[in-house]
């Protein structure tokens, strides 16, 4: 079939105000209402733990009341499932429009509700096409920012400066109150009124006057309507045999499975009921991997080209396009490898490990026609001089167990070194407390002996001495003062001995004793 040309009926008019429109009409809920399904929005209110509440885009019509139907809450107006900058509601009009103006509401939801849900500020989006949107400007080239309302329910009307053309509007909330809701419409005519104003996207473009007649691309599916497609040209209940695209000038992919209605693929190409064999992808264009296993000419793939009846000999991976390690022994059939890559009949070239990538030791003795290692890196047949051990490892190499029994004997040795120490230590101090002693009672016995001394030496000379022998360093000035010692010099020695016990016995002592008692007490 020839192509037919497409041909642009346009007649040159600058819009100014409203005198682009013979007629201003509400486009979204006027005579001519569009359907629900024409409203969509960013996001929906869904409250917590309730299925019975309705806040659709299609609630969002201007002047829509909220009423309880059927134990149903149909929301009087749109609200957004989150309250941020980022959400939007969107109007797609039956054909290109010229848009002159919006007008919002706030939430509808009766008499003494304490709800005051509304939005008080917006941005405005407008698009040729429904998916590149324009922001409208300010005079300092800003985003404009509309003013909203200030209750639920009385209708604030914006009249833009210039209209603008359009298929689909967006309201972008700026600032609300409580949480974002909205009721709107938008004002202006469908253009197909002001005399082809438009740019017609039509095969045969005819009477340019109050409307734009044109005849709809072949492949627009009609679903009985008197015009399958918008002016723009786009086909507006989708294609029929095989094609895809907005004015079904694309035809699906000759691999898409075809279903027993006839149906192939979706409005964006993709195969509806998957691949013919071999093939894969959404739209079928890519075929399956060629080292996928062919078993019983089934298809080699799923929808994602992973092969589902494993790999063709001697590769492996989820699209088989790995070969198996290099150093893999060959069997005397099938794969050197699994799916995974572990060598299934062991290494080759004296290499080990389950994917054969670690070579054998050196230090193997090597092995004619044969690997030096076993898989687990093991020498089969011993060592090279010097070697020893199930990897041949350096024969002066000191195991960890003489480590450990090295250091066990050092710490032995320590503690042994130290009590012989502790020991010794204690003997000393014995022998020389005994020494002391012995010494003391030596120097008695001498003066018991002596010629020049008295006839007697009692016993409280004796315990007098060994008292003042304590004091460690007059041996010799105790030895005299013991043979002309009495009662009174034993008594002033131990006051004098113990003076920081006994100090004010010691004081009255010492006031009365004579020179040769102090003599005494400081021998």
């Amino acid at each position: 079939m020839a192509t037919k040309l497409l041909a642009i009926c346009a007649v040159s008019l600058i819009a100014k105000g409203n005198s682009t429109c013979p007629e201003t009409k509400y486009l979204v809920s006027g005579k001519r209402p569009i359907p629900d399904e024409y409203l969509t929005a960013s996001s929906e209110l869904h409250p917590e733990n309730s299925f019975y509440e309705d806040h659709s885009p299609g609630r969002s019509r201007l002047d829509t009341k909220g009423i309880y139907i059927n134990g149903i809450w149909l929301s009087g107006g749109w609200s957004a499932q989150t309250s941020d900058d980022q959400q939007w509601i969107q109007a797609r009009f039956w054909d290109l429009s010229y848009i002159t103006g919006i007008v919002t509401q706030g939430r509808n939801i009766g008499k003494g509700s304490a709800l005051y849900q509304r939005v008080t500020s917006y941005q405005f989006h407008f698009s040729q096409d429904c998916v590149k949107f324009v922001t409208l400007r300010d005079p300092n080239d800003d985003n404009e920012i509309f003013p909203g309302n200030t209750d639920q329910d009385s209708h604030v009307t914006i009249m833009l400066p210039s209209p603008v053309r359009a298929l689909c509007v967006r309201i972008q909330p700026v600032t609300w109150v409580e949480h974002i809701t909205l009721r709107f419409d938008v004002l202006g005519c469908s253009c197909g009124s002001v005399l082809c104003l438009i740019n017609c996207y039509c095969d045969n473009c005819t009477n340019c006057g109050t409307e734009c007649q044109c005849t709809c691309p072949k492949y627009c599916e009609r679903k009985g309507a008197s015009h399958s497609c918008f002016a723009d040209g786009t086909c507006r209940y989708g294609c029929t045999e095989n094609h895809y695209g907005p004015v079904c000038d694309k035809k699906c992919s000759p691999y898409c499975a075809i279903s027993s209605t006839g149906d192939v693929c979706s409005n964006d190409g993709s195969c509806l009921y998957g691949c013919v064999a071999n093939h894969y992808g959404s739209q079928c264009k890519h075929i399956c991997p060629m080292n996928c296993a062919l078993v019983d000419n089934r298809t080699r793939c799923d929808d994602k080209g992973v092969c589902v009846d494993g790999c063709a000999p001697d590769f492996f991976g989820r699209q088989c396009n790995n070969p198996c390690p290099t150093n893999c022994a060959a069997g005397a059939n099938g794969s050197m490898c699994d799916q995974q890559g572990v060598c299934v009949h062991g290494c080759a070239n004296d290499h080990f490990d389950r994917k054969c990538s670690n070579l054998c030791p050196t230090s193997c003795a090597p092995v004619a026609g044969g690997s030096r290692c076993s898989d687990s890196g093991s020498c089969t047949m011993g060592c090279i001089a010097g070697y020893s051990g199930d990897t041949c490892e350096p024969s002066i190499k000191i195991s960890e167990e003489s480590v450990s029994r090295y250091k066990s004997g050092m710490i032995e040795s320590l503690i042994v070194a130290v009590t012989v120490v502790a020991l010794v230590t204690i003997a000393v101090m014995i022998c020389f407390l005994r020494k002391k002693r012995l010494t003391c009672t030596d120097v008695v016995n001498r003066s018991m002996s002596d010629r020049t001394g008295p006839a007697e030496l009692n016993q409280h000379s004796i315990d007098t001495f060994n008292a003042c022998c304590t004091l460690g360093t007059h041996r010799e000035e105790a030895e005299l003062l013991l043979i002309s010692d009495n009662q009174h010099s034993i008594d002033t020695c131990n006051a004098y001995c113990n003076f920081d016990t006994h100090r004010d016995e010691a004081e009255r002592l010492l006031i009365s004793d004579n020179q040769h008692n102090m003599d005494t007490c400081n021998a």
